[in-house]
């Protein structure tokens, strides 16, 4: 606030949020008058960069949960391209990362909680009892280029060297 120093702050993904330095370095050559106050910064909204994410609640299917039981259920993070692919009700298989939040206990003598959540990397609707893929997200011309892509003597070398030609 007083010395207009700025501190980038990387937020890790997830649920995890991000802190902030308690304490101002300040500027180095700066008397002992113009010191920084405890917590000094803002957020600047204006030169913050944001990302899109969406929280989902998932469970397991009730046909598949033995009878007299209830179903299991988990928190899901989704994040960028991955927000808003999903509709409520859907049935998905989700691929991420399983991950542990801890949260800080209301009082100091009690022991912290640590809450289990995914960190989705991918996602894909399901249908049907055997859990096959629905419509594609990929147009017919793109399908059949695959197609013909795949269909030609050389395209392993092809993929190799185009996706990682340094390891190969």
């Amino acid at each position: 606030k007083s010395c207009k120093k700025l501190v980038n702050v990387l937020v890790k993904p997830g649920l995890h949020g991000c802190s902030f330095p308690r304490a101002c370095e300040g500027n180095p050559g700066a008397d002992l008058q113009q010191k920084c106050p405890l917590d000094p910064f803002q957020v600047l909204s204006d030169r913050s960069k944001y990302v899109d994410l969406q929280t989902l609640k998932i469970q397991e299917l009730p046909e598949q949960v033995p009878t007299g039981e209830m179903p299991r259920h988990i928190t899901v993070t989704l994040d960028r391209h991955l927000v808003g692919r999903v509709v409520p009700g859907a049935v998905i298989s989700a691929a991420g990362i399983f991950t542990i939040l801890n949260q800080k206990p209301r009082q100091a003598s009690a022991s912290s909680v640590r809450v289990p959540y995914l960190r989705a990397l991918g996602i894909m609707e399901v249908s049907g009892v055997g859990g096959r893929m629905t419509e594609s997200d990929f147009t017919q011309e793109e399908e059949s280029k695959f197609r013909s892509m795949a269909a030609s003597p050389d395209f392993v070398e092809k993929l190799r060297g185009s996706i990682a030609p340094s390891i190969f």
